[in-house]
């Protein structure tokens, strides 16, 4: 814990903390590099809070109030 807080700002260090609180291994900060701890696992099915998380890029900071998603797909109505 201690190499953490030289890393991450206090909010980041919050983050870290909750990560290895819920067992995740962090590799890397940004972009997002946890991984699962194989000693923690005793089955082939890997519960979700120790599922590993992989980002290519970092996480895109967004305005929650302004942001809007458009999706230009058609659709099709029932099974055919």
């Amino acid at each position: 814990m201690e190499n953490i807080e030289k890393q991450y700002t206090r909010d980041e260090t919050k983050k870290a903390r909750q990560s290895f609180s819920s067992g995740l291994i962090i590799r890397q900060k940004e972009p997002n590099n946890l991984e699962t701890p194989v000693d923690q696992v005793d089955s082939f099915l890997t519960p979700t809070e120790l599922f590993y998380v992989r980002s290519h890029a970092p996480a895109p900071k967004l305005e929650v109030a302004s942001y809007r998603l458009q999706s230009m797909a058609r659709l099709r109505v029932g099974y055919h």
